[in-house]
């Protein structure tokens, strides 16, 4: 029964966010605004791996999180 709840509320919060997704690009006077934070997601996932899980990183790992950061960071700046 858990597997079920947590698999009906993970789909749940994808449909949700696919929503928001959507949306954000949708409103094009601001998609300059939310393009580099929907790309931050996935440098959000490994930190949150990092701290919450424990997960290992070797300095690979950092250098791609700041190389990730940086991009987004001239995505947003320039708007690329």
């Amino acid at each position: 029964a858990y597997e079920i709840a947590s698999c009906l509320v993970g789909s749940e919060m994808c449909i949700r966010a696919r929503f928001f997704y959507i949306y954000a690009l949708a409103d094009t006077e601001h998609v300059a605004f939310a393009a580099p934070i929907i790309s931050s997601y996935c440098v959000a996932s490994v930190i949150w791996g990092r701290i919450f899980l424990k997960e290992k990183l070797s300095w690979k790992h950092y250098a791609m999180i700041a190389l990730v950061v940086v991009g987004i960071a001239i995505m947003g700046v320039f708007d690329v």
